[in-house]
Parts: C-alpha cells; sequence; structure tokens
C-alpha cells in the first residue's frame, strides 16, 4: 500500500489527526499476526528488558506504543531484509474518555492499517484490539506510522 493509501485510511477514521508517514510504501499486517506473534515478541521483549507492568510516568502508555513500534520494525527488518517497504504499524495520541465522572486525558496506542484500507487499535499494554468511540476518534492528535 502506498503512502497516500495510508493516509487516507487514516484520514477516513481519524479526520483531525496530523498524520506523520515514514515510509512510502507500507507493508500490511494481518490482525491474526498483530493479537498473536506481535503480542507475544512484544511481551518477551518486556521480559527481557524487566519492564513487564505499567509504572506511574516512568513506563507508561507512549513507552508502551513506541516499544511495540519497534518491535514491529525489527520484526519486519529480520523477516523481510530485501524490502523497500516499511510496516503499518504506528502510533497515535487521542484524548481517552474515562466515563462521565471523569474527564478525557490523553492516551497513546498503536494502530495499524490493514486490508480494505481498515485500522486496527491496539492496546499493547493489554496486547490486545481496542475499539474507539467517535469522541476519541476525534480527539486524535498526531498518527506517526
Amino acid at each position: 500500500m502506498n503512502v497516500v493509501q495510508v493516509i487516507s485510511a487514516i484520514k477516513a477514521e481519524l479526520p483531525n489527526a496530523v498524520i506523520i508517514p515514514m515510509d512510502e510504501d507500507y507493508a500490511i499486517p494481518t490482525r491474526n499476526w498483530i493479537l498473536g506473534p506481535f503480542s507475544r515478541a512484544i511481551d518477551a521483549n518486556l521480559s527481557r528488558l524487566g519492564l513487564s507492568g505499567w509504572r506511574s510516568s516512568s513506563w507508561d502508555c507512549d513507552k508502551f506504543v513506541r516499544l511495540a513500534w519497534f518491535t514491529a520494525a525489527v520484526i519486519h527488518a529480520r523477516t523481510a531484509p530485501e524490502s523497500k517497504q516499511g510496516y503499518a504499524i504506528g502510533w497515535m495520541i487521542y484524548m481517552r474518555e474515562n466515563g462521565d465522572a471523569n474527564p478525557p486525558s490523553p492516551h497513546s496506542i498503536n494502530l495499524a492499517v490493514l486490508r480494505a484500507s481498515r485500522l486496527l487499535y491496539y492496546e499493547p499494554q493489554a496486547k490486545a484490539e481496542i475499539r474507539l468511540q467517535a469522541p476519541e476518534k476525534d480527539s486524535c492528535t498526531v498518527v506517526v506510522i
């Protein structure tokens, strides 16, 4: 998928985000790979680093997403060393809804562009796909992919 297609897929769901593409062409992951081997690789990296749990500010959401993003890049480089494509996995910042009693708060997660220009929102702390509410999508300020 080329960079214009990736940007278009992201803009369709996150219209207010500034999108920072890092490549001209992208290999597309599958949902099964993200929720299976990719999640296990993140766990393995966290275990090796002794950072399996969340720690307020010192090891929180933005650090988890960057480790997951780097993990995807390493896996792609090791499994497709001759590829001229990046991997369509990035990270984003948005305002997470916290229920009626609490105001929204800044949060970072990973996202992936899948086939048919679908987006998958991924919480690396839980190793799970998540669904974003419309106000959360509208609040996304930046996507790096």
